[in-house]
């Protein structure tokens, strides 16, 4: 956590009005052919509107008035989502419409003028959502035999707008991902399933509005029989190929694993291997070397003999799940060193089994994070985790090694460390006005009467002055900076110091505050702000 900063306040007194005279309007409106001040007419688009995609809005600016004459001209313009200008119907009519082609809001601005030319607007916003969603129903066979394939059908029906695309699924994993043609109406995937087990088949169609609509079919694969004998003299029924390999990827990037197929019948048998995942085809031959993304996946393989039979290849207990969990990933996100060593760090597991983080200074444990336990659920912070720190008893000018350790649940370690060499705070010397009490503003007089000048000194205790920011800004709106070739900022900059001349008014007599805020920017970090 970062120490409390104190706030040194500059105040302005602005104590009279130096304004003498009457000044003459600088806003008045066009008179009309009687001499009298003409008043402008009143705009008056009508309501916003919430419409669908397709639909006609309609526009009307006959609610709109002119107090002393009439209106002479209507004028529409209309922005859409995208910023693209585009025209009613009649642009230039009372009354009037257009149809929106996408989702999202509608700028609708509308100018009328009368017949002395003055004129006025009025803006209304029409809203566009899309309109009806497509459908899908999916239909294929809900009791399929492992180690065969299984086809499935999704019949499809495009609503307001014309459909996309198709994302098939199973488990949660992508089966395939299909486009899909303005007319088309059904699409199909096939599936191969490797051991017996319920699964959920989803099929999620997308239309160009990026509405979607999901149909799911839950499946019961049953394992094959002993007596349900493809062929009596088929080479697949007299073997049981297994798969050999990694069926755990840890460590660093790339997470990679070896695998191959261990045969009973002899090799001279086998017309080919092919490797699937959840998604299809990944490889062939006997043997893959495969980069997985964390995650857990599918991983199997398709045994094809010279009979035509086939065997699918699982690991030896059954099962064809290869979890990828690589080492947590550790950085800093800042690191002040400025009065005191303080900052935040995260660490990131991709398989979101993050189980602990901690902070070292010198070895020293200054701040931790980790999972608890309630009952038998763990409550972990699973993926990410920010973990913020301070640590006061330091000897400036001395160099001290700063520590993030990520642990996840399988042990893994990661070690980020930073070397930094604390050094005092940069200290505000002073901030205020030096030729208060002034005048206030008015572009007539003397600027010397209104000009107030303010100081601002900081003393550096040796950071670099370039990584210092500095803004000086106002807290009142009445106040306001004064910039002209005489009067603008300047800053000046020693070895240990920076000193910031700046120059300001106030529109009516009363105290003004100014504030100077610092910045010291980081190398590769978040920066640390402070307030004076």
């Amino acid at each position: 956590m970062s120490k409390p900063t104190p706030v040194a306040i500059a105040v302005l007194l602005v104590v009279t009005t130096t304004a003498a005279g009457t000044l003459p309007p600088t806003d008045a409106t066009p008179a009309n052919e009687t001499g009298l001040s003409n008043e402008a007419p009143l705009a008056d688009a009508g309501l916003d509107q919430d419409v669908t995609k397709g639909a006609t809005v309609l526009l009307d600016a006959t609610g709109s008035r002119d107090p002393d004459g009439r209106i002479a001209r209507y004028d529409w313009s209309i922005r859409t989502p995208s910023d693209d200008a585009i025209t009613p119907d009649c642009a230039d009519c009372a009354r009037t419409r257009f149809t929106p082609a996408e989702t999202g809001r509608y700028r609708v601005t509308l100018t009328v003028t009368d017949e002395d030319g003055a004129s006025s607007s009025d803006t209304l916003y029409v809203d566009v959502s899309p309109g009806t969603e497509p459908t899908v129903s999916l239909s294929g066979p809900t009791r399929p035999t492992a180690g065969t394939p299984a086809n499935y059908t999704a019949d499809l029906d495009a609503g307001a707008a014309t459909l996309d695309y198709v994302v098939w699924r199973v488990g949660g994993v992508v089966l395939a991902n299909h486009s899909l043609s303005p007319d088309q109406r059904t699409d199909s995937a096939t599936k191969h399933f490797p051991t017996p087990g319920n699964r959920t088949i989803t099929a999620t169609v997308y239309d160009a509005d990026g509405q979607s609509s999901t149909s799911s079919l839950s499946v019961g694969v049953r394992p094959r029989r002993p007596n349900e004998r493809l062929d009596p003299e088929s080479i697949a029924d007299r073997n049981s190929p297994h798969v050999t390999g990694d069926e755990l990827v840890t460590g660093a990037r790339p997470l990679r694993g070896q695998y191959a197929v261990r045969f009973d019948a002899a090799t001279g048998f086998v017309v080919s291997v092919e490797w699937r995942n959840a998604a299809g085809p990944v490889g062939n031959g006997e043997s893959l070397t495969r980069t997985w993304n964390p995650g857990d996946h599918e991983l199997y393989a398709v045994v094809t003999y010279t009979d035509g039979s086939k065997n699918v290849a699982t690991f030896a207990d059954g099962t064809t799940t290869v979890t990828a969990d690589p080492r947590p990933n550790v950085s800093f996100g800042s690191l002040d060193r400025y009065g005191s060593i303080t900052g935040s760090a995260t660490g990131i597991d991709e398989y979101e089994n993050l189980d602990a983080l901690r902070v070292e200074i010198d070895g020293e444990t200054v701040a931790t994070a980790r999972s608890t336990m309630r009952g038998r659920h763990r409550l972990g912070f699973d993926r990410q985790r920010t973990i913020r720190f301070s640590h006061t008893d330091l000897t400036p000018g001395k160099q001290y090694s700063v520590t993030v350790v990520a642990t996840d649940d399988r042990g893994q370690t990661t070690r980020v460390t930073r070397d930094v060499v604390p050094v005092q705070k940069p200290e505000v010397v002073r901030s205020e006005f030096v030729n208060d009490p002034v005048d206030s503003y008015h572009e007539r007089i003397d600027p010397k009467r209104y000009v107030a000048h303010h100081v601002l000194e900081i003393d550096l205790n040796g950071v670099e002055p370039e990584r210092l920011d500095i803004e000086i800004g106002k807290r009142d709106e009445k106040s306001r900076r004064i910039q002209t070739s005489n009067y603008h900022q300047v800053k000046t900059t020693s070895s240990d110091t920076i000193t910031v001349d700046s120059f300001w008014a106030g529109d009516v007599p009363q105290e003004y505050y100014v504030n100077a805020i610092w910045e010291v920017r980081q190398r590769s970090s978040e920066a640390d702000v402070g307030r004076k």
